[in-house]
């Protein structure tokens, strides 16, 4: 744990521990935050190109998260985060006492991997000197606001071993003591990646303890912080780089997961860095309670008390304590009943009923304060209604307790209403003599009659039919029925396929009937049917589906007699557009073709005919770039069959993408970011649409020195 300063040294300025001694003001209370860094340039040689590409000042980092970290809009007293972040560069660093002569708040360790010596990258080593990476562990050991962001190979001094098998995306833990650099001030996020060629996860971690603060796909711990110095330990580097080490976006603006991120960590340091705390106090009382405040006093007027405390490393805590009302809503107790119906209840030993309805009563709580229970009944009184009911003869009336009656007369009947009371209701019961009659009907024959029960009377004769009268009563009707004489005639035409004949503004085609109805001496319809037939088809022979390979061109073998006349369409890409068997003139993506033949009649008979374009593509397993001319390009070999569309991705064995190309005719010469890429076996994923049909080609492909 960090040495807190003891409470009764809290007045004094420098804190002084011992084995050993550093002097350190816990308390600064700067405005601004300063944010140190080692540069990896000072520990690179001469091959600093390759060197200083992970620290706040290389190529992976200045144009993203320095522009970020430096941008007013994020940090700054009118930025997201009211943080002043001052970046200050460590230098000649011979102990703790060096750091805190910088005035460092934060210190963010880069990654140094290529051995000055060899010049050879090893990311599972760190070559920033072992001296240094002691002083910026002990310097975070000093004071609880004391914090340092390191990741790989760096983190063996606070006990942490990496290996490079992160699976992305990486993953929040839920309910952890720095949740706020998921959830914070630049916003929340689900998900973020590692990049780069080394993605790292903890394998191994002191015994002081890590609480995990985030982990891979399977399960694997990749950001932590260090139980013993508070710090924050990261497995990859470039979860703080842009370019092709990470996808932090360039630029001072916040647009991924990663950016939220970092800039969340950030402001997670400035707030340790500020040292002060300050919590909030809420008390609710009843009249005559006190509150007991921070500092022993004792309050009982309602307001807000600020206590400014010394907490138990000598730095300001403030606590606000804000005393308020209790106030207990008032219960409302209501009742809608119906005269007479005896309801009554007692509230604090009063009886309230229909005599006396309504009335306040004032209760204490053990707290003292006053609670208010309202009570209002209501008794609602009978309705009466009186109403004159005619029915018809032979119907009765039912009242609500069963009886029924079909004699006239008055009656009083007990309904319950909407409301649950009584409605009492006067009834003047009185009812109608039936009415009957004769009458004769002759009709057309396809007009049958319909009686009122919706029969259908379609034969002559008798019928006895209930009608309805004006007074909704039945009223009988007795019915002779007779019917006119009708005829039809018919007759037979013939028509084209396709063809249809307009009558009345509709159309009728082969197969169907049409007919034209006049109308006889009585009135009735008189049909005249035609039926519509469809000549006979021709005696050809015609091919329905074809297969064009690039050795087949005429792949047509139609048998049509000489008489009849020829249409293909489309023509443009045959050698005569009006001859049975055309050659196909070019492989350009016709699919499908028709061919329509006039007989002697005048009718024209279509036919499709679907091709099908046998299209292969070859993809080489083995390309050699070394400038002979031969075999120096990677690229698919198209059978001659047009391209639609086509896409190529080439990816290393860790799954990055090294070449992307959108032209059939752009091949890979083994080179990634202009630099020679490594012999060795690589996956391609290769889409192409030829003729409208979708390819998907996938595979592996050697490349050779």
């Amino acid at each position: 744990m960090k040495n807190p300063c003891p409470l009764f040294l809290a007045i004094l300025s420098v804190c002084f521990f011992a084995d050993p001694v550093y002097a350190q003001s816990c308390c600064d209370g700067d405005s601004d935050i300063i944010l140190c860094y080692l540069s990896a340039a000072d520990f690179c040689a001469s091959n600093q190109d390759n060197c200083n590409e992970y620290s706040l000042d290389g190529a992976f980092m200045e144009n993203g998260l320095a522009e970020k970290l430096a941008s007013p809009q994020n940090f700054g007293p009118n930025g997201t985060v009211d943080c002043n972040l001052v970046f200050k560069k460590l230098e000649n660093i011979t102990g703790v006492q060096t750091i805190n002569d910088d005035g460092c708040d934060i210190v963010f360790v880069p990654v140094v991997a290529l051995d000055p010596v060899t010049l050879i990258n090893d990311l599972n080593e760190t070559y920033i000197p072992q001296n240094i990476l002691d002083a910026i562990y002990q310097w975070s050991t000093v004071c609880e606001s004391n914090l340092v962001v390191v990741t790989q190979a760096e983190a063996k001094t606070w006990g942490y071993t990496m290996e490079n098998a992160n699976v992305n995306p990486n993953t929040p833990v839920n309910g952890s003591s720095l949740f706020s650099i998921f959830n914070g001030p630049f916003g929340t996020l689900p998900f973020f990646n590692q990049g780069g060629t080394f993605q790292g996860v903890f394998t191994g971690t002191p015994a002081s303890g890590v609480e995990i603060l985030a982990n891979d796909v399977n399960g694997n711990p990749t950001v932590g912080l260090d139980m013993a110095t508070n710090d924050i330990v990261v497995g990859d580097i470039g979860i703080f780089c842009s370019g092709g080490a990470g996808v932090v976006s360039p630029g001072p603006g916040i647009s991924n997961n990663n950016d939220i991120l970092v800039c969340n960590i950030f402001a997670l340091a400035c707030q340790l860095a500020e040292d002060m705390v300050t919590t909030t106090q809420i008390f609710e009382i009843c009249p005559g309670e006190t509150v007991t405040l921070p500092d022993g006093q004792v309050v009982g007027a309602l307001g807000t008390y600020v206590d400014t405390l010394t907490a138990f490393n000598g730095c300001d805590s403030i606590v606000i304590t804000e005393v308020a009302d209790h106030v207990i809503p008032p219960t409302d107790l209501t009742y809608n009943g119906c005269d007479g119906d005896g309801y009554s209840i007692i509230v604090n030993g009063q009886v309230y009923n229909q005599a006396y309805p309504s009335g306040q009563e004032t209760f204490t709580t053990s707290g003292g304060c006053d609670s208010l229970v309202n009570v209002s009944l209501s008794f609602t009184a009978p309705s009466f209604t009186a109403v004159t009911t005619v029915l018809c003869a032979g119907e009765w009336l039912v009242l609500s307790n069963g009886d029924a009656t079909s004699i006239p007369g008055i009656y009083v009947d007990t309904l319950t209403a909407s409301n649950g009371c009584d409605s009492i209701v006067t009834i003047d019961l009185s009812f109608t003599s039936p009415i009957s009659a004769t009458t004769a009907i002759s009709t057309c024959p396809d007009e049958p009659l319909v009686l009122s029960n919706g029969t259908l009377a379609a034969m002559p004769g008798s019928y006895v039919d209930t009608l309805v009268a004006s007074n909704g009563c039945d009223s009988v009707l007795f019915i002779e029925l007779s019917f006119y004489r009708t005829d039809s005639t018919y007759f037979i035409r013939e028509i084209c396929p396709g063809e249809t004949v307009a009558i009345d503004n509709l159309s009728y085609g082969a197969g169907s009937s049409y007919a034209v109805v006049a109308t006889n001496i009585f009135g009735c319809d008189s049909l005249l049917v035609t039926n519509l037939l469809a000549y006979p088809p021709p005696l050809v022979n015609i091919d329905t589906f074809v297969q064009v390979t690039q050795s087949v061109i005429s792949p047509f073998n139609n048998h049509i007699p000489p008489h009849y006349g020829i249409e293909w369409s489309p023509s443009e890409v045959l050698s005569c557009p009006d001859c049975p068997n055309p050659v196909i003139l070019s492989n350009n993506g016709v699919t499908m073709f028709q061919i329509s033949l006039t007989d002697s009649t005048g009718c024209v008979w279509k036919y499709p005919i679907s091709v099908e374009y046998v299209c292969n593509v070859f993809v080489p397993n083995a390309f050699s770039p070394n400038g002979d001319g031969i075999n120096d390009l990677f690229q698919p070999f198209s059978s001659g069959c047009p391209v639609q569309a086509f896409s190529m991705d080439i990816f290393d064995r860790w799954g990055g993408k090294v070449f992307h190309a959108e032209d059939l005719s752009a091949g890979w010469d083994g080179t990634f970011h202009d630099k020679v890429a490594n012999p060795g076996v690589y996956v391609y994923l290769i889409k192409l649409k030829e003729f409208g049909r979708d390819q998907l080609l996938s595979g592996e492909v050697l490349l050779l020195r």
